[in-house]
């Protein structure tokens, strides 16, 4: 490290490498705290649906007897159930003070009856909420490391950005949320960077993504989207060997588990169609607000046009800036996405824009840097503004 006898003058003194740690430090704190507020609002409007047992609440979910098709989607209930029963109970009686009253959890977030807040149904809640938290925050991170392959080449966007979709995300949860919600966008960035990063890295990904929901069956559409915006017709026979392969092992757990709950109530989809197009027909429906943030604070709903018109600018802006693959993946989230909310979703239900949530963040990010390097942004250039200086 340099001293600060021998530092040019203006230096800190600080070699840049100690700058750089304590930077990416507090980077890691700030969307650790991101996190934990995304995951309050989420837990603090819903928990974990204590109110909906017998179809699709929490301890339903880990007993394995939800409806469909929540019965599906087994990943996290099996995780959550699998924790619980490797910790010996010893451990859990000394835990019983925290869990039971100290940490607040049953206070702010348990929507059940008293009475089914035992030592092991705490315990399995506690296991469930640190999942959630831990598969938010990591998803944050992936939404870092995948921005420059989706050409986002500010830096301070590429750390900031997390932090505004962390702080926003819980607006999509309007209308429902569920155990596996934030898992699924976790594993899904994670297909995503395995797809680009090392393929083989799918078999894992693809197949997970599938057991926590399974409309993520949908997503080697998108990653060969993204093949084909960067290779054209020329797509490595590698990267198409593992996907492939990814493709039938997540297809085998795909049959595997409907075939094993299809005793189960309920049916594959629940349909909202006609619900749907009343609701969407309707111009109150582009107007609300929503204190799920905060208490008493009001803010507007994701599908108003308060957000929707500017959100669109941004977006078409960004589209215009936007690598080839970029434009490609997002054209076929979309192409799936949609027909699936209008014919699925119950009414304003965005969470289920699931698989095109990190292409719609890609590129919000690449329209505010398109914004930012316009003429007319905060700040131009370099090589435009050396162009506009007056010459001697």
């Amino acid at each position: 490290m340099t001293s600060l006898s021998k530092s040019r003058p203006g230096s800190s003194g600080l070699s840049g490498a100690a700058v750089r740690k304590s930077y990416g430090l507090l980077l890691l704190l700030a969307y650790w705290c991101a996190a934990a507020v995304c995951v309050d609002s989420f837990m603090a409007r819903w928990g974990f649906r204590e109110d909906a047992e017998g179809m699709f609440g929490f301890e339903t979910m880990l007993a394995g007897e939800a409806a469909r098709p929540w019965a599906y989607r087994v990943l996290v209930p099996d995780l959550v159930t699998a924790t619980a029963n490797v910790v010996p109970a010893s451990a859990k009686e000394y835990l019983a003070p925290y869990l039971m009253k100290a940490s607040g959890v049953r206070a702010r977030y348990f929507k059940g009856t008293p009475a089914r807040w035992t030592l092991n149904f705490a315990f399995a809640y506690h296991i469930a909420i640190g999942l959630i938290f831990l598969c938010l925050f990591f998803h944050l991170l992936l939404l870092r490391t995948l921005a420059p392959g989706f050409g986002v080449r500010n830096v301070a966007l590429r750390d900031l950005g997390p932090i505004c979709y962390a702080v926003i995300l819980p607006l999509v949860f309007l209308q429902g949320a569920y155990l596996y919600d934030f898992p699924e966008l976790f594993i899904l960035a994670a297909c995503v960077w395995a797809a680009a990063v090392y393929p083989p890295l799918l078999l894992l990904a693809l197949p997970l993504a599938v057991a926590n929901k399974e409309s993520a069956i949908l997503m080697p559409l998108l990653i060969l989207a993204r093949y084909w915006g960067d290779d054209g017709i020329n797509i490595p026979r590698r990267k198409l060997w593992w996907l492939g392969s990814a493709s039938i092992v997540a297809a085998a757990v795909f049959w595997t588990i409907k075939i094993s709950v299809s005793g189960h109530r309920g049916g594959s989809v629940e349909f909202y169609l006609f619900e749907n197009l009343k609701f969407w027909s309707d111009p109150r429906s582009y107007v609300g607000f929503s204190a799920i943030l905060a208490a008493g604070v009001p803010v507007p709903k994701l599908h108003t046009a308060l957000v929707c018109v500017p959100a669109t600018v941004l977006w078409w802006a960004g589209w215009k800036s936007a690598k080839r693959d970029l434009r490609w993946t997002l054209a076929t989230a979309l192409a799936i996405n949609l027909p699936l909310v209008i014919a699925l979703a119950d009414r304003d239900e965005l969470r289920n824009f699931s698989l095109s949530f990190l292409v719609l963040y890609m590129l919000a990010l690449c329209g505010v840097q398109h914004f930012y390097e316009s003429d007319e942004g905060v700040y131009r250039r370099p090589e435009t503004a050396r162009q506009d200086e007056p010459q001697p």
